[in-house]
């Protein structure tokens, strides 16, 4: 590595030029280019690489307190979702038909496409999702319980931070 520094040393005029202009200049001088040269490689370094780190640390951190929260607020009204018994008596006493056009109803407010439902049994839907936002699966319980859907049976499977998979059976 060296030596092919050398041939471009020897090879280049401008090299040269900047070399001897260098080594005629005075220690003060030369130190001040040295400390220059130090103090711009390194505001390089960090607008270059550090900047952007820190900026991406701060996005994900804002993200993960965002699905904190929203996790929070699920498990605070997890009691509007899971209904008591004596509650559920009171649901509307509805067939597959009608329950699927409530769901689906709900579905298109949220913007959720199932992968899979099917009616499960009388009066039972069954659901598949893959991949979707958590902030969607949560805006859409609310939505269900709105519209006195009750969730029967419920798989929800992190895949990654904020994005779930979730297999449901309604009623």
């Amino acid at each position: 590595m060296r030596n092919w520094w050398i041939e471009q040393y020897y090879n280049s005029a401008l090299l040269k030029l900047i070399y001897n202009a260098f080594i005629n200049r005075t220690i003060r001088e030369k130190r001040l280019i040295v400390v220059s040269l130090l103090l711009l490689s390194g505001y390089l370094v960090s607008n270059q690489t550090l900047i952007p780190v820190y900026d991406y640390y701060q996005h994900e951190k804002k993200r993960a307190e965002a699905a904190e929260n929203l996790y929070l607020k699920l498990y605070n009204n997890a009691h509007l979702v899971a209904q008591p018994q004596h509650q559920q008596d009171s649901l509307q006493a509805r067939n597959s038909l009608e329950l699927r056009n409530s769901v689906t109803t709900t579905l298109r407010r949220i913007g959720l496409t199932p992968e899979v439902i099917s009616r499960e049994g009388q009066n039972q839907l069954r659901l598949s999702f893959s991949n979707i936002p958590y902030e969607k699966v949560a805006a859409w319980f609310t939505e269900l319980n709105k519209a006195d859907v009750r969730i029967d049976n419920a798989q929800i499977q992190s895949v990654s931070p904020g994005i779930v998979n979730i297999n449901l059976v309604l009623d």
